[in-house]
């Protein structure tokens, strides 16, 4: 079940283009992270977007209840949403994913984790009543279009 966004750059063709390791090497430390984060902000909006399902009859018969969504976030999710940054040979590797941080509301003895809560939004879950919602991809296409104007505008600088 995936519960995160992997983003790599992967500049070897425009090191070679521009044969200046360096310049390409500032777009990667500078851009990279920029990145990141816009991608970890659409993925605070997508996850709190769509209306939850419905209740069962019983739990809304439970005053307690009355009018809450079943999945219904109580504002834990934009402080867990992180961005870790890893080394792969030698790159940068930025994975946008939910934390580790058990989420609070869990009832049972170990509740679930907001990065498994994610790959639950992802997949759904039938049984719970909790419809498929790609969340990683709907973060990644609010942003995909600005993610390539900023490349693109940082590649056209670097050849001024």
């Amino acid at each position: 079940m995936p519960s995160e966004i992997r983003l790599k750059g992967d500049w070897r063709k425009l090191r070679h283009l521009a044969n200046e390791l360096e310049s390409v090497k500032d777009i990667d430390d500078t851009l990279m992270p920029e990145i990141a984060d816009k991608v970890k902000e659409a993925l605070e909006v997508a996850v709190g977007s769509n209306p939850p399902p419905a209740n069962a009859e019983s739990t809304l018969r439970k005053p307690y209840k009355r009018g809450k969504g079943t999945l219904q976030e109580t504002g834990g999710f934009p402080d867990n949403i992180v961005v870790d940054e890893t080394k792969e040979r030698n790159r940068s590797v930025y994975l946008i994913r939910g934390s580790d941080t058990p989420q609070a509301r869990g009832r049972r003895d170990t509740p679930p984790t907001y990065k498994e809560l994610i790959g639950i939004l992802a997949t759904g879950s039938p049984e719970k009543n909790i419809p498929k919602r790609d969340v990683l991809r709907m973060a990644y296409d609010m942003v995909e279009g600005e993610i390539k104007y900023m490349v693109v505008n940082n590649i056209k600088s670097m050849f001024r």
